[in-house]
């Protein structure tokens, strides 16, 4: 960038209050901008730590430095007196315990020009409990006037309504102030700014590190806030309607889906709190009554929604009502885990651990076994990839496999299997033309094909091959040489409570149907597990089956599950959508080429952990088959 480009103020506006951790390393990021005409203003929003001081004595190291000291007022108030004295020709916000790439401002800059725009906005890194990801892009630049601009941050929320990944100009905030008082001000006012611009470029490249606290405004569990957040969009959907009537349905199903949120939080709050959100809760109870006629007639609406809504007319009697049921359950939880008090001081070890073999006490003819064993199962992976590029058929290398992909091109060199999931459209489609295109040496098996196979995903084996797997000794079922295949099944969105009693049902099932042993060292679990012992395995993997089948109706849901994989947690299991939706990427993985998920960094962060391209300790470098009861030359097994 020449200096003529770098002759126009950029005000980065940075409100502060009990950050003190993390404080100097934002203000160090943005002071390192290349973009060097910025005007960096600290405003102390009466921190009660040592936050005053330390932006103090920043402000004798770099005189583009401003400190502004007030009372506390909060982050809507801390920014507007930032606004107030900001003196540059364009404005950024950053909170004060993120952090920003040095090149952050320069890119937001130099394609505010290229494009003339009035915003423009980068996408970021999610922090969270150390691990990093980065938010879903596609790569592409994206333009949009003023009205695709709003509905973008209504219907896909592309565009973010937060104000720390943007560059404006200035301007637009003329006329337009921080709701003082409110958390939540994206919802409350970024359809105000978008209002006021002609052209918002969304950028590709991630510039900024946010760090998603779980001690932070937004994530407190408090009634304040879940009100604002209601009343936010309220008040959205109030000042676009008559402008916007193709928003109505998405805008009332925003005020919805929180209200119904916000009675999560109530009922764990005080009859003396409900009191004093009372007008707050006409409010919301005015609006769903103004519109009951047509939030009745949503499709997606369900026929229990009118009457939880209609609990804001009297929110102290649904607080009665639920402590006395809180109480009840609350018993009876007690009384389970004395019951099974026995049953929770049991360590369960997973039966294939006795076999567990480190590759440090691998002799040389194991490792030509283990290699051999390598060989064979890439040989099933090319028919089964040769099947599916031959009808277009989305599949990827998962867990482990996928790691091997991205970390060694290739297994993990302790790793005996390989692992592939699909999209259950696809695995459905695949089911139905597999034996016909399948080679005669190998052998699609499925718990239908073979009811003595008790998993819920099927496997490709090879014929005239054997593997002893300790937990299928003593079936009469195919045991050659293998992959996975599983699939991948849409998962529904609801409260963090309804879906773990969702996988605890589908964990107990599960145990009762393929492993015959209790997973759970939840007393509800175990208590389903020895009701699902009652039915016979037919019947088991019926009630399996029909439970996948019948659990998402939502198909805009944002989670996909892949139930039959071994990872524990089961919520493990549960994951992003997004990273799985589209086919085409591949990797090397011994030495050819296979499908990986869009997503397979985030997946593997997701998985493994930020550190994931690190080897585990040689302690960890186990594989679990018996490298003896391994054979490549066997009779058919059938």
């Amino acid at each position: 960038m020449n200096e003529n480009e770098m002759n126009e103020k950029i005000s980065i506006i940075v409100p502060v209050y009990g950050v003190e951790q993390f404080i100097r390393k934002c203000i160090k990021s943005i002071m390192n901008q290349t973009y060097k005409n910025i005007e960096i203003i600290l405003v102390d929003d009466g921190s009660d730590d040592n936050c005053g001081k330390i932006c103090d004595a920043f402000s004798k190291m770099d005189d583009r430095i401003i400190v502004i000291h007030q009372e506390n007022k909060g982050l809507c108030a801390a920014r507007n007196a930032g606004l107030n004295i900001a003196s540059g020709k364009y404005i950024g916000f950053i909170d004060s315990d993120d952090w920003i790439l040095p090149d952050m401002y320069e890119y937001l800059y130099k394609n505010l020009k290229r494009y003339n725009a009035d915003i423009t906005a980068c996408t970021y890194f999610r922090i969270k409990n150390k691990k990093r990801t980065r938010v879903a892009t596609d790569g592409e630049v994206k333009i949009f006037n003023s009205d695709e601009a709003i509905k973008n941050i209504v219907e896909t929320f592309e565009l973010r309504t937060v104000f720390w990944n943007k560059l404006f100009k200035k301007e637009i905030f003329n006329d337009i102030k921080f709701p003082e008082g409110k958390v939540f001000e994206g919802t409350n006012m970024m359809h105000l700014v978008l209002q006021k611009t002609e052209k918002v470029v969304l950028l590709p490249n991630a510039k900024y590190y946010y760090r998603d606290n779980a001690t932070s405004i937004i994530n407190t569990d408090n009634i304040k806030n879940s009100v604002d957040y209601v009343l936010g969009f309220i008040k959205r959907y109030n000042e676009l309607i008559e402008k916007y009537p193709n928003l109505k349905e998405k805008m009332i199903n925003d005020v919805i889906k929180n209200s119904i949120n916000l009675l999560e939080v109530l009922r764990r709050k005080t009859t003396k709190e409900l009191r004093e959100y009372q007008n707050d809760f006409s409010k919301i109870y005015n609006f769903i009554k103004d519109n009951e006629q047509y939030i009745n007639s949503m499709p997606k609406v369900k026929k229990t929604t009118m009457w939880k809504l209609n609990t804001y007319k009297k929110p102290r009697k649904l607080k009665l009502k639920l402590i006395g049921l809180m109480r009840f359950f609350r018993k009876i939880i007690n009384k389970l885990k004395k019951l099974f008090k026995k049953y929770l001081k049991k360590k369960r070890k997973h039966i294939n651990n006795k076999f567990s073999v480190g590759m440090s006490d691998l002799t040389n003819d194991d490792k030509k076994i283990f290699e051999e064993l390598h060989r064979k199962e890439v040989y099933i992976l090319d028919e089964f990839a040769r099947i599916c590029d031959k009808h277009n058929l989305k599949y990827f290398l998962y867990g482990g496999t996928l790691l091997g992909a991205v970390r060694h091109k290739g297994f993990i060199p302790w790793d005996d299997d390989i692992d592939i999931v699909m999209p259950r459209e696809d695995y459905d489609k695949f089911s139905k033309i597999v034996n016909k295109e399948l080679g005669e040496e190998f052998f699609y098996q499925t718990n239908s094909i073979e009811p003595d196979y008790t998993l819920l995903f099927s496997k490709i084996r090879l014929k005239n091959t054997y593997v002893k797997e300790e937990k299928f000794e003593g079936r009469n079922m195919h045991k050659g040489i293998f992959i996975d295949i599983l699939p991948l099944d849409l998962f529904p969105k609801k409260s963090r409570i309804i879906e773990e009693i969702l996988l605890g049902k589908f964990n107990a099932l599960n145990s009762a149907c393929q492993t015959g042993r209790c997973l759970s060292k939840n007393p509800i679990g175990i208590l389903l597990y020895r009701y699902y012992t009652l039915f016979p395995n037919s019947v088991l993997q019926k009630k399996r089956e029909k439970f996948i089948k019948n659990l998402c109706k939502d198909k805009n849901t944002p989670y996909v599950c892949s139930f039959g994989s071994h990872y524990r947690p089961v919520k493990k299991r549960v994951l992003q959508r997004e990273w799985f939706e589209d086919a085409g990427l591949k990797m090397e993985f011994e030495g050819k080429m296979y499908s990986v998920p869009k997503g397979w960094n985030e997946y593997l962060t997701y998985l493994f952990g930020p550190n994931y391209m690190e080897l585990p300790p040689e302690s960890k470098q186990i594989n679990h088959f018996n490298f003896y009861d391994v054979k490549f030359d066997e009779e058919d097994k059938v």
